[in-house]
């Protein structure tokens, strides 16, 4: 299981942290307005922020978030290669993937709505985002990452 004691241990390889959330977004506000609103709902969450794919990947690849949130359409590296970068590595790793919520003003890829399903593991947000929607959708994918 994921995050199985609560401190990041889990059954598997590798390890994870749910009291970690990851915020990708290119756009400085939106991670800001992101990081402020989780930090004040769950002060005891650490926040990263990353402004690209590429960026999410490598710290992910460091510190094992338990929730992503993940937009689309950003420079360097986008969104959904991200996903995939980080499900492989979480293959690779025997590590079970955490939550991703992506985040999102576009329409969507018929992969991106495959990938959210029914919307019980992974979740969809779309732009322009209610504050209280993006800490709700946080404190449910960290109820499913903790257990």
């Amino acid at each position: 299981m994921y995050c199985m004691d609560g401190r990041g241990n889990s059954g598997a390889s590798g390890k994870c942290d749910a009291s970690r959330v990851l915020i990708v977004d290119d756009e400085p506000q939106i991670r800001t307005i992101f990081q402020l609103a989780i930090s004040m709902a769950c002060p005891q969450l650490s926040v990263d922020l990353a402004p690209n794919g590429a960026e999410a990947v490598s710290l992910f690849q460091q510190k094992k978030h338990g929730v992503i949130t993940m937009d689309l359409r950003m420079p360097v590296m986008d969104g959904w290669q991200a996903f995939n970068a980080i499900m492989d590595h979480c293959t690779a790793n025997g590590i079970k993937p955490p939550p991703v919520i992506f985040v999102t003003g576009y329409a969507l890829p018929k992969i991106v709505d495959e990938a959210v399903g029914d919307g019980s593991y992974n979740g969809l947000l779309m732009k322009p985002v209610m504050i209280s929607d993006i800490v709700n959708e946080v404190k449910k994918r960290l109820a499913i990452a903790a257990s």
